[in-house]
C-alpha cells in the first residue's frame, strides 16, 4: 500500500507517460522537444526554487570562456539544472552555464535504441571532460558543517518514456549490450516503466555519486543488474525514480549550501583539473 505522497508521484509517473501519447508533433525533433518541457516542467514543480532549470542548453568551463577553445564546452544537453547564484549567458539565443553552477545535465529519450545510447555516452562524456575552478564550500555533513576545497562534479542520467520492451529483465537485457560500464556513460537511467538504474560506485568510474537508497533488493533477483549499475525499484514502486531524483537535487542544493568559486579564472584562462577527477 502507497502512502500518499507514494501515489501522488505514481500519479505524477502516469501523467508524464500520458501526455508523452499525446505528442503528435510530426517531426521526430519536435516530438522530443515536448517531452523535454514536460520534464522541465515537473523539475520546476518540485525542486527547490534555488535550482534554475534550461532547456536546451549547452555547460562551458574556463576554457571556452576565455579562449574560445572547443574543448570547453559541451554538447548541447536536453535539460539542465543549474544554481542560480551564477548567471547564465545566451550570447547567441543558446542558454549557456558555468561548470560551477550545474547541478545535473539529463538527456530525454523516447526509447533507448543502439542510436540513443550513443547519443547520450557522447553527451554525458562532454560533460565529463570539463574543466573546472576551485570551490571553496561549506559542506554539510554527519559530522557538521566544514569548509572543503573541491571541484564540482555534474549529475548525468537519462529520463526515458519508453513503455518498451514489455518486462524489466528485458530492459535491463538491452542495457547490458550497451556497454554501460564505460567511463563516458550517463550515471542513471530512470525508464518511466521499469524504475531508476544507478551506475555503483564500483563500477570502473572513480568518484560516482549514487542516488539515495539504491541498493539492491535482497532476495530479488529477477533480471541480471547492468555492469557498473545497480537495480532497484521494483515496477510497481516506479514512482519512486522520480521521487527520487527531486530528492537527489534538493540534497545537492542543501549540501552545498554556501559556494565560493574562483570564476576570475573564465578571465584568465588558466588551466585547472579535470571535473572527472572531483571529490563527491
Amino acid at each position: 500500500m502507497k502512502s500518499p505522497l507514494g501515489n501522488y508521484f505514481e500519479a505524477r509517473r502516469r501523467a508524464l507517460l500520458e501526455e508523452s501519447k499525446g505528442v503528435f508533433a510530426a517531426h521526430k525533433g519536435l516530438r522530443g522537444h515536448e517531452r523535454e518541457l514536460f520534464v522541465s516542467r515537473f523539475l520546476r514543480d518540485h525542486v527547490p526554487a534555488q535550482a534554475g532549470i534550461v532547456n536546451n542548453g549547452q555547460v562551458i568551463d574556463h576554457r571556452w570562456a576565455s579562449t574560445g577553445d572547443a574543448a570547453g564546452i559541451s554538447s548541447e544537453q536536453d535539460v539542465i539544472i543549474h544554481r542560480n547564484d551564477v548567471p547564465v549567458f545566451q550570447p547567441s539565443g543558446v542558454p549557456i552555464c558555468p561548470a560551477e553552477s550545474v547541478l545535473a545535465a539529463l538527456e530525454v529519450k523516447t526509447c533507448l535504441d543502439k542510436s540513443g545510447f550513443d547519443d547520450v555516452r557522447t553527451k554525458a562524456d562532454s560533460i565529463g571532460t570539463l574543466a573546472s575552478s576551485n570551490q571553496m564550500v561549506v559542506q554539510l555533513g554527519e559530522h557538521g558543517a566544514e569548509w572543503r576545497d573541491r571541484k564540482p562534479r555534474i549529475l548525468t542520467g537519462v529520463i526515458c518514456f519508453a513503455t518498451s520492451p514489455d518486462t524489466r529483465a528485458e530492459f535491463i537485457s538491452t542495457l547490458n549490450e550497451q556497454r554501460l560500464d564505460c567511463p563516458n556513460a550517463p550515471d542513471f537511467i530512470l525508464n518511466l516503466k521499469w524504475g531508476l538504474i544507478v551506475r555503483c560506485d564500483h563500477g570502473g568510474v572513480p568518484n560516482i555519486d549514487v542516488l539515495r537508497g539504491v541498493a539492491p533488493r535482497s532476495g530479488d533477483s529477477t533480471g541480471k543488474a547492468p555492469t557498473g549499475y545497480q537495480r532497484f525499484y521494483r515496477h510497481n514502486e516506479a514512482w519512486k525514480g522520480l521521487f527520487t531524483l527531486v530528492l537527489e537535487l534538493t540534497e545537492r542544493l542543501q549540501r552545498y549550501a554556501l559556494v565560493y568559486s574562483d570564476l576570475g579564472e573564465y578571465a584568465s584562462g588558466r588551466t585547472i583539473g579535470n571535473s572527472r577527477e572531483s571529490g563527491e
